[in-house]
């Protein structure tokens, strides 16, 4: 196992801790970028009063606790 893991730090010239890191954050900016078009699809929909007013709070929890979540899993290890 030592070997393969010094194997692909020398072939990529980075470590797996790096590297995981990097693609934990870019799926934590695709989640985030998601939650802000969550969010303005939800006020287009009480523009166009397709949602009431009273919706909104909920759906923006449910999406800020998703968010909250993700950036937990991304960060902290």
């Amino acid at each position: 196992m030592i070997a393969l893991d010094s194997a692909f730090i020398a072939s990529s010239g980075v470590t797996e801790a790096h590297l995981s890191l990097v693609i934990r954050s870019i799926l934590c900016g695709l989640f985030l970028l998601w939650a802000a078009w969550a969010v303005y699809g939800h006020l287009k929909l009480i523009e166009m009063q397709s949602m009431d007013v009273q919706d909104f709070p909920i759906a923006l929890l449910r999406i800020l606790l998703l968010c909250a979540w993700v950036v937990m899993l991304v960060f902290v290890s």
